[in-house]
């Protein structure tokens, strides 16, 4: 199974996580992990996602969305690992 992560960073006060999650939920994603961080220097937030069994595309779509209005979050996207039948994909 891929995992892929997605990294969205917004300046301070402006990571809109309830919106991220919409995002996630309506595009049918499998969140595998997640993590919420402030840079204590610039204020800069930051919140990464592990989805699993998302295909290229798919997540490609999905970083493009997250990074539209009202987000305007910058987001990148990257495999992160291949796993072999460690999680249940069914």
């Amino acid at each position: 199974m891929n995992v892929q992560r997605l990294s969205i960073r917004a300046p301070a006060g402006r990571l809109r996580i309830i919106s991220v999650w919409r995002s996630l939920a309506n595009s049918g994603a499998r969140v595998y992990g997640w993590a919420v961080k402030v840079d204590a220097a610039t204020g800069n937030e930051c919140m990464t996602v592990d989805v699993a069994g998302c295909d290229e595309q798919s997540l490609a779509k999905l970083a493009a969305t997250l990074g539209t209005a009202p987000l305007e979050a910058t987001v990148t996207a990257c495999s992160l690992l291949t796993l072999d039948g460690a999680i249940d994909e069914g």
